[in-house]
């Protein structure tokens, strides 16, 4: 079958179920596909085009289209340099990824230098150094190896501050809330 005939493509999609379009995401040359991405955008399955696509088109177009992270973080084949590039990309949808497989993948200063963005377990990264405490501190929710923390004497006061400030932080977010409630009655 030749997918650049304009008459057979359109005569496929025309009828095509949602197994079709399954395989035409599949089969189709990915040129074809790239050219009429927008013309059948709710149409592609896009965990088959998330795994086809090239590093190059992915990159330029990664906030243009529905791309499936989750696919991508799975990808061993896909470089780990074009996953970094789009974790930063669109940051506001990290929960998306999947980072129980990243973690193994990413490189370590892309995390230390990403903590704001990436959601790993930081158990192999929990140390008694200034740039781990410092990291704490800010970001506290993250996961890290509360265990080790606890076992190491010598940051028991520093932890405890972490703690507190954890909790001064939550309840001031909380007394926001209920004094923006409050001016809206």
């Amino acid at each position: 079958m030749d997918w650049r005939d304009e008459l057979v493509f359109d005569f496929i999609v025309e009828e095509a179920t949602a197994d079709c379009w399954e395989n035409i995401s599949k089969h189709c040359d990915i040129d074809i596909i790239k050219d009429r991405l927008n013309a059948h955008l709710n149409d592609w399955s896009w965990d088959v085009l998330s795994q086809r696509i090239d590093d190059d088109f992915l990159r330029v177009h990664f906030l243009d289209y529905p791309w499936c992270v989750e696919t991508i973080s799975d990808d061993d084949n896909r470089s780990i340099d074009v996953i970094q590039e789009l974790i930063l990309l669109d940051d506001t949808n990290t929960d998306l990824w999947l980072w129980d497989k990243l973690e193994k993948r990413l490189e370590a200063d892309f995390i230390w230098e990403h903590l704001d963005v990436v959601n790993v377990n930081l158990k192999k990264f929990t140390e008694d150094t200034e740039k781990c405490r410092k990291a704490i501190t800010t970001y506290p929710e993250k996961q890290w190896d509360w265990e080790n923390i606890e076992k190491q004497q010598a940051l028991n006061l520093f932890w405890a501050t972490c703690i507190l400030k954890k909790i001064l932080i939550e309840l001031w977010k909380s007394l926001k809330l209920v004094l923006k409630l409050l001016k809206v009655k």
